[in-house]
């Protein structure tokens, strides 16, 4: 592996961060064809090795193939030199976090997905978690029955299973241990991929990073983590949030873009929280007072839709000293 600075003034891909780790073997000049090939020029680029080995997490968005079948050699060689840093694995495991009907449909407008004649020495598996808008309506009918219970004063699980919210859970968790399993058992590497490559992709990537290394279980860990995989890779904060954003084109948020993809990242570190009680250096308190800064605009860190427009924002007071007071440690945390 190796950093390249090919992106510093975000010409390479303007929601990318400025350092991308890339394989050694691929030049910058190839790096740059191979984005041509990506939704949004987001190409496959590192952003988790094993310390101790040779598995590694890539991220990145969907392939521009089309109902044509198109093919780019560039990135053909890029996915090829990511699966050669790994001389134990035979094969490179690509996760598509998307159905794939949603896949397919997305081909039909000219992107779509890798086809296993075109990438040797690859396995595609669909990790069947539903887009935005599927969110959107699953928590807003998850709190219609939870404000129902609420006046009532009960609670009925068939209701709120229901909603859909707890099988999304579920379906995220299960697509990032599986990712784990395969870097941890396997020793297998990974590429993440959804459509655009900035909700699913964060989640998957975020959780499955949460299970293999205990350093992202810390506060100044998960922060880290929080940082890298959702804020210098590109999540829209401003658009699934409704917060500030550079007055550019596209970047204003609506109803239509609006989703609670970190709410729901969230709400699966909670749930893992639950299940493994001592693991965490956080506790439940910590999570919900990073959910109530996410639309508070009381601090810069979690405003803008990518690195680049939060280099442009005015400077603002960072998000992470609010959340260091005693009351946000887990105090059965086990290191």
């Amino acid at each position: 592996w190796r950093v390249t600075a090919l992106n510093r003034e975000y010409g390479l891909c303007a929601t990318y961060p400025r350092l991308l780790a890339v394989p050694r073997a691929v030049t910058d000049e190839a790096l740059s064809r191979a984005a041509a090939f990506r939704s949004g020029r987001r190409l496959p680029v590192l952003c988790w090795k094993d310390a101790f080995g040779v598995a590694s997490i890539c991220r990145c968005s969907q392939p521009l193939v089309g109902v044509a079948n198109k093919r780019s050699a560039d990135d053909e060689a890029l996915l090829r030199a990511i699966g050669e840093t790994n001389p134990i694995g035979d094969t490179l495991h690509i996760l598509d976090c998307r159905p794939k009907l949603n896949a397919e449909v997305n081909q039909v407008k000219g992107k779509g997905y890798e086809h296993a004649s075109n990438y040797a020495a690859t396995r595609l598996t669909f990790m069947n978690i539903e887009n935005i808008h599927a969110m959107r309506s699953s928590l807003k009918a998850f709190l219609a029955v939870l404000k129902k219970q609420a006046a009532a004063g009960e609670t009925s699980m068939p209701e709120l299973e229901k909603s859909g919210w707890l099988e999304h859970l579920r379906m995220v968790l299960r697509a990032a241990l599986h990712a784990a399993r395969l870097l941890e058992h396997d020793r297998a590497s990974v590429v993440v991929h959804c459509s655009d490559g900035w909700d699913r992709t964060s989640q998957v990537t975020a959780l499955a990073q949460l299970a293999l290394d205990p350093t992202f279980r810390t506060r100044r860990g998960f922060e880290t983590l929080v940082a890298k995989e959702w804020l210098s890779f590109g999540h829209q904060f401003a658009k699934r949030c409704g917060t500030i954003a550079p007055l550019e084109r596209g970047a204003q948020s609506s109803e239509e873009q609006s989703s609670p993809v970190f709410l729901q990242y969230v709400d699966c570190v909670h749930q893992l929280c639950e299940q493994f009680p001592s693991a965490f250096e956080f506790n439940s308190l910590y999570l919900a007072e990073l959910l109530h800064h996410l639309t508070s605009c009381l601090h810069g860190t979690l405003l803008g839709n990518c690195e680049r427009q939060r280099a442009d924002l005015p400077p603002t007071l960072p998000l992470w000293p609010a959340l260091s007071e005693p009351r946000f440690v887990n105090q059965s945390y086990a290191p």
